[in-house]
């Protein structure tokens, strides 16, 4: 049985073809270099410190995001002091019945990615084989960020958590439309052009209550929500620990590759508590 970290990192993949960001406030920037390992991110140089030059590419148009697991998740809207409600201020209540299950609500996510991955590489690669790069090293070559995220992970079944909007001590100004079409559309991603529709700037929105939830990030800020990065695996000193996309064998007979990252480590953080 896959942990729960591992389940979310496997099905949000799936869902976004990028990777998730597991600890909130991580922070990310393009061509940083760093680490993954059971401690999470851990920043090393950057692309620019070792001599490695990169164009960054212009952001995208910002894009809305709903997902719910397609197998794994209820949620019920209520208004205040009625049961079930037009959408607007009141809460939400979400149910998960397996572990690893997870919500997300993300408002205005804009991408970014390096340009000239090619020319990146070319240097990556020749610097690797100076000897003046490390086989363990990731670099960030895509980034996703959030204007605001909601994240619910379940980390078992019979989780709940009630999300409450409104007005008022706590809550800042007029949410607007919350939780578009809840119960929601058919379970899984759906993207709407246009930002601000899901937790917008001035939305006063707070987790009222939870259990058993192996992570939850409710950020009103902008946050890094997934990523994409790439490292090099070299056929003639072993196989990495990560799994690729694409072909079984790196181009060319025998050379190192520098590859995109596409499954977890052989092990991921265990999350907040």
């Amino acid at each position: 049985m896959r942990s729960v970290p591992r389940s979310f990192w496997h099905e949000f993949r799936g869902a976004f073809a990028r990777l998730p960001v597991w600890l909130p406030g991580t922070r990310l920037g393009l061509g940083d270099i760093g680490l993954l390992d059971p401690g999470g991110w851990s920043p090393v140089s950057t692309l620019a410190e070792q001599g490695i030059t990169h164009r960054s590419g212009p952001r995208g148009a910002p894009v809305d995001y709903a997902y719910r697991s397609m197998d794994g998740t209820e949620v019920v809207t209520e208004a205040a002091g009625q049961a079930p409600a037009p959408v607007g201020r009141g809460s939400a209540r979400y149910r998960f019945s397996r572990q690893g299950a997870f919500v997300l609500h993300a408002s205005a996510v804009r991408a970014r990615q390096i340009a000239d991955l090619g020319a990146v590489a070319e240097q990556v690669l020749a610097a690797y084989r100076a000897g003046r790069w490390s086989r363990e090293w990731l670099v960030v070559t895509e980034l996703a960020v959030a204007h605001s995220a909601l994240i619910l992970v379940a980390a078992q079944a019979g989780a709940e958590a009630t999300i409450e909007v409104g007005a008022g001590p706590g809550f800042p100004g007029d949410p607007g439309p919350v939780f578009p079409g809840t119960p929601g559309p058919a379970a899984g991603a759906d993207a709407v052009a246009g930002p601000g529709a899901l937790l917008g700037a001035a939305l006063g929105i707070r987790l009222a209550s939870e259990h058993g939830l192996a992570a939850s990030l409710l950020s009103p800020e902008p946050a890094t929500l997934m990523w994409a990065g790439r490292y090099i695996r070299d056929p003639r000193v072993g196989r990495t620990s990560f799994d690729l996309r694409g072909p079984s064998g790196p181009p060319g007979a025998g050379e190192p590759a520098f590859v995109e990252l596409t499954a977890a480590p052989t092990a991921l953080p265990a999350g907040p508590a």
